[in-house]
């Protein structure tokens, strides 16, 4: 059912912080099964064979077990082979396909089946598509085991790619570079053709309008040509393309001529800084910083974009506020120097807060805009490089012993290690992956703080009526469920001490007590289909005398 956890420094205080948490019932997996499908791209008209091999996690071919699933179509990145290039008008609408598995499909004796898919039909677009294909297989307790493969979707026609030659953002001032290729639909680049390409800087305003006395507003996107060109396509070279560009947003067009009737766009950033996030409201202010991490000690920049005058509140927080200090910026870019701290710990939220006052003889009411970025910090030498070594596998009612090295500890450095061993049925119910404890301890925060204004409250000085601001959210609805009724598999090691630089120690055999053994013997049991053995106090004995010895 639901929980609540509270945290206290003193019992008769209030918490010093308060979480709640969900606890379902589940039951782990106990099949696991492959799929395979031939590789390479699928055609239009294609019925490509899926097949499954599944076997129980104790070795036994999974027979007998019904087959469901659906094939999707999605937008994918690029087409195999060509890394790096974007294919396709990247604002082009585009609805993704379902279709679901036809039932009566079931796997043979030897835990195998094979099924033929069909794929979606969807309207012609310029962009790489791809099916996903999902299966699920029902075990014998109704557990569904859902397994996915993915392969792209030839393109019906030729296809142009476009490669920036810059990592994420062009630079201010700089060249922006791209090859363009030219590609047909059986992937390959066998199409020669002439096209011509177009680059624009564009430039998002918004025009706020009264209707039925309620304010809204649209977004208005002007396209400015910077440069252009033609260029000829050919399967033998990389035709490169580059144009100048100052600060702001860009869109690159390449347009085949002649009878080959295909396009293809990118848009990206030009300056030292990717916004964090796109500026789909007037009221988000477009801000980024000049780098990916800092250290301890230097000077962060922070660029905005800001869209009226006006004074920036600029905040630097955590779980707590850290800095704070209010800035006049014009119309335009401006760049805010933000020195990074001790107290920024692994990393800090930098907001800026836009403000600009009412301004009766232009007809402007008061306004603000929003923007929020993660600063991280480097971690440096604290970031430690931990490897784990176990043997690849292990007898039952056994001891496996696994081996722990920290390779970068330096010399006299205390450290601390713990291991957990878990059963694999429980992993793959949500598809777990290892912990990354560099991103748990180093990684981003939920910013810790909250944000309020009034502004949503603000009288129109204008009109004398009363401002209104948007806002909604989900709520996540709450259940209870039994408790589960197997025994589950978890062991986890105390902490043990790590002393010296490349220190390579053995962790000891779990200690496990009468009724811990009991559990896990109840499990195998039930596991090997011998439910309602008992386990008795002579078989605990007997298992310890067996740790024992070993």
């Amino acid at each position: 059912g639901a929980w609540k956890l509270r945290i206290h420094a003193d019992p008769e205080a209030a918490a010093l912080t308060t979480t709640t948490f969900l606890v379902e019932d589940f039951v782990p997996e106990k099949i696991d099964f492959t799929l395979a499908l031939a590789e390479g791209p699928i055609f239009a008209g294609d019925a490509p064979i899926i097949s499954v091999d599944a076997d129980y996690l104790y070795g036994a071919p999974a027979a007998n077990l019904a087959v469901e699933g659906e094939v999707t179509v999605a937008l994918a990145t690029s087409y195999p082979g060509f890394d790096g290039y974007s294919f396709g008008l990247y604002d082009e609408p585009f609805d993704s396909g379902y279709q679901s598995i036809e039932a009566g499909y079931s796997t043979d004796a030897g835990g195998i089946v094979v099924v033929p898919l069909i794929i979606p039909e969807m309207n012609n677009i310029t962009q790489p598509l791809e099916i996903t294909a999902t299966l699920r297989l029902i075990d014998g307790s109704g557990r569904p085991v859902e397994r996915s493969l993915v392969r792209p979707i030839a393109p019906s026609g030729p296809r142009i790619g476009i490669k920036p030659l810059f990592d994420g953002v062009a630079a201010e001032g700089s060249n922006a570079a791209f090859d363009i290729i030219a590609i047909g639909p059986d992937l390959t680049r066998s199409v020669t053709t002439q096209a011509e390409w177009t680059l624009s800087r564009i430039e998002t305003s918004y025009q706020w309008y009264e209707l039925d006395g309620y304010w809204n507003y649209e977004p208005t996107t002007r396209r400015e040509r910077v440069s252009n060109g033609t260029i000829d396509l050919n399967p033998t070279a990389v035709t490169h393309v580059e144009a100048a560009v100052a600060w702001g947003q860009y869109e690159l067009q390449v347009t085949a001529l002649g009878t080959i009737q295909t396009a293809s766009s990118y848009a990206f950033s030009a300056g030292w800084y990717a916004a964090e996030s796109s500026s789909t409201t007037p009221d988000v202010l477009d801000i980024g910083l000049n780098k990916d991490r800092y250290t301890i000690g230097e000077t962060a920049q922070l660029h905005l974009t800001a869209r009226y005058p006006g004074k920036v509140l600029l905040n630097v927080m955590s779980d707590h506020l850290i800095a704070m200090q209010a800035v006049d910026v014009p119309e335009g870019e401006t760049t805010i120097p933000v020195p990074v701290t001790a107290e920024w710990g692994p990393g800090a939220y930098v907001t800026a807060t836009l403000i600009r006052p009412m301004d009766v003889a232009a007809g402007h009411n008061p306004a603000r805009a929003i923007g929020l970025a993660w600063a991280p910090v480097d971690p440096g030498n604290r970031d430690l490089d931990v490897q784990i070594t176990t043997p690849d596998a292990v007898d039952p009612r056994s001891t496996m012993s696994a081996a722990i090295k920290i390779a970068n500890l330096a010399p006299n450095a205390e450290a601390y290690v713990t291991l957990a061993a878990v059963d694999i049925g429980i992993l793959n119910m949500t598809g777990f992956t290892a912990p990354d404890p560099e991103d748990h301890y180093f990684g981003q925060r939920k910013l810790g703080m909250e944000i309020r204004d009034v502004y949503g409250r603000l009288i129109d000085g204008l009109s004398g009526t009363l401002g209104s601001i948007r806002s909604g959210g989900d709520g996540a609805a709450t259940r209870t469920a039994p408790p589960p009724t197997e025994k589950l598999v978890a062991f986890f090691s105390g902490p043990i001490k790590v002393n010296g630089a490349d220190y390579n120690g053995v962790m000891p055999p779990v200690l496990l007590n009468d009724e811990q053994i009991a559990s896990v013997l109840t499990y195998v049991r039930n596991s090997w289909g011998n439910q309602g053995e008992p386990v008795t106090l002579e078989d605990v004995k007997r298992v310890r005398a067996e740790i024992a010895h070993q």
